[in-house]
């Protein structure tokens, strides 16, 4: 599973969270988002962003899963 998917499944699991929205709290337009999701194309500092503004914690070392702060949940 790629990082846009994961991305994605974040949003939904945070309440169907739209793509303008997060981009709105990255500090991004929503298209930018979308290239970035298209191309798999995200930096850490993205991910990093995504992670706190969608409550989880980014897996720094394997740059492979998300875990959810309030479940535990690995994605």
């Amino acid at each position: 599973m790629g990082k846009a998917e994961k991305v994605r499944i974040l949003m939904i699991k945070r309440g169907n969270i739209t793509a303008a929205t997060l981009a709105e709290k990255m500090g991004i337009s929503a298209q930018a988002l979308g290239r970035k999701l298209n191309k798999e194309k995200f930096t850490e500092k993205d991910m990093e962003k995504i992670a706190k503004i969608l409550d989880c914690t980014w897996n720094m070392e394997s740059r492979e899963w998300f875990k959810l702060n309030d479940t535990g949940e690995e994605i």
